[in-house]
């Protein structure tokens, strides 16, 4: 390489370095310091509920502080009308407002998941050959719902009476726990072989996060998500 070329190169270099070491200044300088941030918010507390000013807070200056501070929370969350109180009704309006909007948020996320999965040509909608790919999986999963439906009532219906009652969906339950509780042990047993450098029980630690993301595996879990959850929430009759 030319000497004129290595000094151009070497000085390009230079450049670069000295350009990213100014942005990397630039950004840190405006990152918030979390730890001066919280010094800052420990002082102010301080200052604020140490009522005999002798620096430290007592038991009863921190609950007072921290009950103080619960009670603003509760008022900017909830106080809508800024009277200063918070009502049965205010709460409730607040609750609904978050359900709805992570209801929206839930439904975006499903529409942009079936948008991934069937809109083949990419343009943003479902066209009726889409459409038609689609209803024919809900179809098929509900007849699958269904079915497993019907395969684990008929196991866990001890009285058969065709249905579960609240204490047939608590057997259930307490079975699957049973499980689950089986599973963690063995996940521990996994963990501690890897741990160990030995790597060939990953695949079956992967098939126990499954089987416990699913609360059981997909029929019992999905049946009992259809009586309204464990016991003690609505589940059963």
């Amino acid at each position: 390489m030319p000497h004129a070329t290595k000094m151009t190169a070497l000085a390009m270099t230079l450049a670069l370095t000295l350009a990213a070491g100014v942005l990397a200044q630039e950004r840190d300088s405006d990152r918030p310091d979390r730890h001066r941030s919280g010094h800052d918010r420990r002082q102010q507390f301080m200052e604020r509920f140490d009522k005999n000013g002798d620096g430290e807070l007592s038991d009863d200056e921190r609950r007072e502080g921290f009950a103080a501070m619960k009670k603003e929370h509760e008022l900017r969350t909830y106080d809508k009308n800024e009277d200063g109180e918070v009502t049965d009704d205010e709460r409730a309006a607040v609750r609904q407002e978050w359900e709805k909007r992570m209801a929206d948020r839930r439904e975006e996320y499903r529409q942009r998941a079936l948008l991934r999965k069937y809109d083949q040509d990419k343009d943003g909608e479902l066209n009726p050959v889409e459409k038609a790919n689609l209803e024919a999986d809900e179809a098929a999963e509900k007849a699958k719902l269904a079915e497993n439906t019907k395969a684990v009532v008929k196991k866990y219906d001890a009285d058969e009476d065709g249905k579960l009652s609240k204490a047939e969906v608590a057997a259930m339950q307490k079975k699957i726990e049973t499980v689950l509780a089986h599973l963690r042990e063995i996940d521990t047993f996994v963990r501690t072989q890897r741990a160990a450098g030995d790597r060939s029980l990953d695949k079956l630690e992967g098939s126990i996060r499954s089987y416990r993301y699913n609360r059981g595996g997909s029929n019992q879990a999905t049946v009992l998500r259809s009586f309204g959850g464990p016991p003690g929430r609505g589940g059963g009759r």
